[in-house]
């Protein structure tokens, strides 16, 4: 049900559900969850300042220190995403 969920289309594109489930995926501290989710919001056409935007969200919630942590783990995932794709670290 969970995947069907994020697959089929509702009120809500991928792209969307992809950048709630990586703040999710924050929240709960799952590096793998991070890497999985930052891939198919990129894939589904999210962009690096997208991705960023959604952590302010969090930020403001959840505080500086969220963000410290979130901003380290969503880097690696992004830097793991670029390299999986034929790009470079930087």
């Amino acid at each position: 049900m969970v995947r069907k969920i994020m697959r089929d289309e509702t009120a809500l594109d991928l792209k969307t559900k992809e950048l709630i489930a990586i703040i999710i995926s924050i929240i709960n501290r799952c590096e793998t969850c991070i890497d999985y989710h930052v891939k198919r919001a990129m894939d589904a056409g999210a962009s690096e300042e997208e991705i960023v935007g959604a952590i302010s969200i969090l930020m403001l919630m959840r505080g500086f220190p969220e963000e410290v942590w979130s901003r380290k783990a969503v880097i690696k995932a992004l830097r793991n995403w670029k390299l999986a794709n034929g790009g470079s670290e930087e």
